[in-house]
């Protein structure tokens, strides 16, 4: 991937393909999942992914299978 185009946290994903990563998006949401690719605007693909929902107040916790 092009570097000059991209912040300096993006091109750090490049030493994660391949890998379980955890993200935690904007609307607070966690998914944990294989990291396959991503673009210059954060954008990533996950292969294997979940959503992880955690509900601590009452320490109850899932998994969602997110995708086919």
């Amino acid at each position: 991937m092009e570097h000059s185009s991209m912040p300096l946290w993006l091109s750090s994903f490049e030493e994660e393909i391949d890998t379980y990563i955890f993200i935690s998006s904007r609307d607070n949401k966690l998914y944990l999942g294989i990291l396959r690719t991503y673009d210059q605007h954060g954008n990533v693909f996950l292969t294997h992914c979940v959503e992880k929902i955690i509900v601590p107040e009452k320490n109850y916790f899932s998994d969602v299978y997110v995708g086919k």
